[in-house]
């Protein structure tokens, strides 16, 4: 009863191929768009192999903020009443 139930579901299961979107012959299908628009936005098209670091940090900046952080020194953000910054 089992195998039948199985075999059953199988057959109905077939037919669900058709329905995929994907494989229409009269659907859209993705061509690699995205990917050539960003190849021609990277000014080096090597970065897209192999990206690159940072050569310059500055450290100090950062420091800054976490010191103020840990010492309460943060600006408040601004109220915002009905879109009107106060």
């Amino acid at each position: 009863m089992r195998i039948s139930a199985v075999l059953l579901a199988a057959l109905a299961l077939a037919g669900c191929d058709a329905a995929d979107p994907y494989r229409r012959a009269d659907a859209w299908v993705p061509a690699g768009a995205n990917t050539a628009n960003i190849a021609v936005m990277a000014s080096n098209p090597r970065d897209l192999i192999r990206g690159r670091s940072e050569t310059r940090v500055d450290a100090r900046r950062e420091t800054t903020r976490v010191e103020q952080l840990w010492q309460g020194q943060i600006r408040a953000l601004p109220q915002v009443t009905l879109g009107v910054a106060e």
